[in-house]
Formats: C-alpha cells, sequence, structure tokens
C-alpha cells in the first residue's frame, strides 16, 4: 500500500506455533514449548512485527518501552548483545549527533551571521533550542523518532508555540543536512546526511493569519493617519512609511536599513510615479532572494533616512507603534500586521488577486524570477499614496 512501510520481520517459518496475543503483539512457543514475545504494532502508518529475543512478559514490556523510543531503529536484544561484544573497532559507526550547548550556540551563530536573522527572533530560537536541549538529552539525532519529537511538545500549548518549536528544530535538521555547512561552521563535525534526516519530515502546524483573527479588524486609512499624528520618533515614523509603501516583512525592512540598496527609478517607472526601487533580501535568507519595490518619493525619503540611522530595534518601534494606537484610541496593532493593512488596501483600491500576490511575494512565480524580473512588478496602491 502507497504511503505504508512495512517492517521486514523476522518471523518463524511455520505459524502453527503462534499462541495467545499479549498487550503488544503475539507469542511464539518453539517446539519445547518456550515462548518468544513478538512486537506487533502500527505507529504513524507504519506496521511492525519485530522480535524480541525475551521470553517474559516483563522482559517483553522492557523491550516495547525501548522500541517505542525510536521504532525503525530498534533491535532484538539479541542483536544488541552481538553487537556489543564485537570489537570496538568493528562496532564503531558514524559518531552520534547531540543536541547540546555547543551545537545551539553554532547553529545561533550561523542563523545570524548567514540567514541574518533579527535579534528577537534570535532571542526566541535561541529559547526554543535551550527548550529542545533539555527534552532531547543524549538522542542522538540520527537515530530520532519523529514519535519522540511530538511526544515532547505539548498537547494544550498555543498553536503559535507549538508552530515555533517544531519549525525550529526542522531547521536544524536543515542546517545539519545542508552541505554548505561541512565547509565552514560544521568543519570536523559530524553531518546528517539527507536520508538521516527524520527531522525532515516534521510538519509545522499552520496557525491561524493575523488578518483572519476575529479580534483583529481592518485598518481604515483614517485610523492610520491618526497613528501617524501620535506616533513620535522620526525612525519610527519612517519605519511604518516604508513599510506601508513596500508590504515587506519588518525582518527585510531591517536588513535593508543596514545592508539593503536605493537604486534609482528608470524613466519608465517615473513616469508612474515610482521615485526609487528599494532592494531588500528576502526574509528566509540562505537563497539570496531579493525583493525590490517601485515606491514613491514619500518613502524613498524615509527609506534614505533609515539607512543614514544605521538600523533600529524592531521591538522599541513595535512599542511605539502600539502606544500610537492607544493614544489615537483605536485597537492597537503591531509592525506584523502592517503587511495584511497594505494587502487590504489594495484588494479594496482595485489591485487583482495576482497583482497583489506578485507585490507581496505570495506567488511562487515570483519567488522564482530573476532580479531583473523582479523589478517590474508592479507597484499596486498603497495606504501610504492617501497619507503622503
Amino acid at each position: 500500500m502507497e504511503g505504508v512501510t512495512i517492517s521486514q520481520p523476522t518471523e518463524p517459518a511455520t505459524r502453527s506455533a503462534w499462541g495467545p496475543r499479549w498487550e503488544h503483539g503475539r507469542v511464539h512457543y518453539d517446539d519445547e514449548g518456550g515462548p518468544t514475545y513478538f512486537i506487533e504494532v502500527r505507529r504513524v502508518g507504519n506496521y511492525y512485527l519485530r522480535k524480541t529475543d525475551v521470553h517474559t512478559e516483563r522482559e517483553a514490556l522492557a523491550e516495547f518501552a525501548l522500541f517505542e523510543t525510536n521504532p525503525p531503529a530498534y533491535l532484538p536484544r539479541g542483536e544488541r548483545q552481538a553487537a556489543a561484544a564485537k570489537p570496538a573497532e568493528e562496532r564503531a559507526g558514524p559518531p552520534p549527533i547531540l543536541l547540546d550547548d555547543k551545537l545551539a550556540t553554532e547553529f545561533i551563530d550561523y542563523s545570524r551571521e548567514v540567514l541574518k536573522l533579527a535579534p528577537d527572533w534570535l532571542r526566541k530560537k535561541r529559547a526554543y533550542l535551550a527548550w529542545w536541549t533539555e527534552k532531547l538529552w543524549g538522542v542522538d539525532l540520527r537515530r530520532i523518532s519523529l514519535r519522540l519529537v511530538l511526544s515532547k511538545v505539548p498537547k494544550g500549548e498555543r498553536t503559535t508555540a507549538r508552530a515555533h518549536k517544531i519549525a525550529v528544530l526542522r531547521s536544524l535538521g536543515e542546517y545539519l543536512t545542508d552541505p554548505d555547512q561541512r565547509m565552514s561552521y560544521r568543519e570536523n563535525e559530524p553531518t546528517l546526511e539527507p536520508e538521516e534526516n527524520t527531522l525532515h519530515a516534521l510538519r509545522v502546524p499552520q496557525t491561524e493569519p493575523a488578518q483572519s483573527q476575529g479580534k483583529k479588524r481592518p485598518v481604515s486609512v483614517d485610523q492610520l493617519k491618526l497613528v501617524m499624528e501620535n506616533l513620535t520618533g522620526q525612525v519610527n515614523r519612517d519605519v511604518v512609511t516604508v513599510l506601508l509603501a513596500t508590504g515587506w516583512h519588518a525582518s527585510e525592512l531591517r536588513y535593508f536599513a543596514t545592508e539593503g540598496e536605493i537604486q534609482p527609478a528608470p524613466a519608465e517607472y517615473r513616469r508612474t510615479g515610482t521615485a526609487a526601487i528599494l532592494v531588500t533580501l528576502h526574509k528566509k535568507g540562505k537563497t539570496r532572494r531579493w525583493k525590490p519595490r517601485r515606491v514613491a518619493e514619500a518613502a524613498q525619503a524615509a527609506a534614505e533616512r533609515l539607512q543614514a540611522h544605521g538600523g533600529f530595534d524592531l521591538a522599541r518601534v513595535d512599542k511605539a507603534l502600539r502606544a500610537a494606537c492607544a493614544a489615537a484610541k483605536i485597537t492597537p496593532f503591531g509592525l506584523g500586521q502592517i503587511r495584511h493593512v497594505v494587502a487590504s488596501y489594495a484588494k479594496a483600491a482595485g489591485a487583482t488577486d495576482a497583482q497583489r500576490a506578485a507585490f507581496l511575494f505570495h506567488d511562487a512565480r515570483t519567488d522564482n524570477r530573476n532580479y531583473a524580473q523582479l523589478q517590474s512588478v508592479e507597484r499596486i496602491p498603497t495606504p501610504l499614496d492617501e497619507l503622503a
């Protein structure tokens, strides 16, 4: 059956000697009536029939507990004992990969220096890695099972927290498998082969989009005007201005402020109101996918001031934005919602779904275009057109 893995059983040649079932499988009796316990279960779509090499139910329960830690890698007691009896040089295999403080620090350094993750997300990532380090202490990532991983995540936890924890562990598996790291961060350190990367099969739970949550209402242009009037600090105002013009993620704007580019607009773009092209790196960073945006003069001026300032603190700007919302007496919203404000405004202004998808990089075809093609992505109506 497609999608179902059947383990290779060590089943006796004759089925006439099978006796009554036990709690987790079957019992086989030899010619002299001696029992041998077998594990027979289904786990995550896989069928397992495994010999345990033990002869009492008490021992079988201990073997089953060992089996549950990693069903695909389980070996009967006899095979484990035979492997342990071999000389050390014969038993030597690939060294285990353990999630410890050293690996966690290495991965954070890579995330900061190569992926260019923002400090606030790095702090969260470090906290999630510390949590996993405690939960997976002593577990070899080469032999880890999805069942074990998922059993560690509290079932009653918020979907967002579960998604972040699983996403961090999955990205760690990708890091350990990526050949680029073998020549830099993991030189002379053990790495995972693709077929060993069980973490790649982790599914990240889908969180509810902010714009669909009942407690978050659409933000009107009039409300934006009130917020901008109450928003103090030039840097804070410039951050919101550029986000309203580009629809970027806040982390992408943070990268732009320190390493992005401002390019003059070609003559054909200037005729339609484009003053400049702002260029930043896609938020995933690793594959160096650039995201140019055609913007008007107000956004260009704000972008130039941000680059001259040399960066900003996302958490501080977000706090200032929420304070401005409170002063304007409207439901508070953060930097993360501005992208959805841009999308909603463009739809109300008549932009097609295809235009919005291309502008916001929601369209896989846009994501795969080269830089020259991305420059030509049409500028859609944005709230800044009425605020400037």
